[in-house]
């Protein structure tokens, strides 16, 4: 599924200071999948935020997903999350470990049909949307 991305409206974005890019994808039930998936990975990574006892100053996600055959002719939903994020006071080695304790949690929540890849960077100070990660470290 090919999509472009543009700022969405704030009912997408859940959480305070949390931006989700939004793509256009031409199948609607996909869409609504992949949507759902994000929700729940936004919210996990928001909690593990929480839980550590720290606050992103912004956070930009974008969200591409698609359908893969397996071997076994079952398919299987692939979702990658393009993340860009500063948080004060957090090194990258630390972001790694919220970002992995998130996807395990959304992992946990949607099951084992659906493979999530992460890329992420960790910036400081602001940026703008169209500033995604090329690929300062992946999961």
């Amino acid at each position: 599924m090919n999509a472009t991305y543009e700022p969405t409206g704030a009912a997408h974005n859940l959480i305070p200071g949390f931006t989700q890019l939004a793509g256009e994808p031409t199948n609607r039930s996909s869409e609504a999948t992949i949507n759902l998936i994000g929700q729940y990975f936004s919210t996990a990574f928001a909690d593990e935020l929480h839980l550590r006892g720290l606050v992103a100053g912004r956070t930009v996600m974008r969200t591409l997903g698609t359908t893969e055959m397996l071997d076994d002719n079952r398919c299987r939903t692939r979702v990658e999350f393009n993340i860009v994020t500063a948080i004060p006071g957090t090194t990258h080695n630390d972001l790694i470990d919220i970002l992995v304790t998130a996807k395990r949690k959304c992992s946990a929540k949607i099951g084992s049909g659906v493979k999530i890849f992460l890329k992420a960077e960790l910036r400081s100070g602001r940026f703008e949307f169209g500033l995604l990660p090329e690929s300062s470290f992946s999961y």
